[in-house]
């Protein structure tokens, strides 16, 4: 993370990129993904910071099984929540449904490029550049890397949009 004290998105299809100029969102509508990794597989305990532990359990009628709770959220602008945003067990700060991030600034398309890092992505965003002296466009390209939350199942080199 380039700024420590700055608070970042949390969000199910939106992709965080920082860059030195200014900071994006991407938001692909996407499948979701049904698999979910381990939850504690880190050094710290993973837990979300809005919901207390050791409160007295809550069991579903029926099932006889206790309940996690879980902190999820509308992020607006016509993203609906993930399923498995909402019934998941992964923790995940900067996704922007379960974690701390605010929606905003754009909302930008690309294609996925790489997906070797762990919930980070690496995607491409073609554009066409004016050169006025000769009256054509000329092909260019930036590579962002994003962050891709777990609620969301992303294929090599498949476009996404909003």
């Amino acid at each position: 993370m380039r700024w420590s004290n700055k608070a970042l998105p949390v969000c199910p299809c939106v992709l965080y990129c920082e860059t030195p100029l200014r900071s994006f969102f991407l938001f692909l509508s996407s499948t979701l993904s049904a698999a979910m990794g381990d939850i504690q597989t880190e050094r710290s305990y993973q837990k979300q910071p809005t919901i207390f532990q050791n409160r007295k359990s809550t069991i579903i009628a029926g099932s006889g099984k206790e309940k996690l709770r879980r902190y999820y959220r509308n992020v607006g602008l016509g993203f609906k929540t993930p399923r498995e945003a909402i019934d998941g067990t992964y923790i995940d700060k900067k996704c922007p449904f379960t974690g701390n991030v605010s929606i905003r600034g754009r909302i930008l398309t690309g294609v996925v490029m790489k997906m070797k890092m762990q919930r980070t992505i690496v995607i491409r965003r073609d554009y066409l550049h004016y050169i006025r002296k000769y009256n054509r466009f000329e092909k260019r390209h930036k590579n962002l890397s994003v962050h891709l939350s777990p609620c969301f199942r992303m294929n090599q080199y498949s476009h996404h949009h909003q």
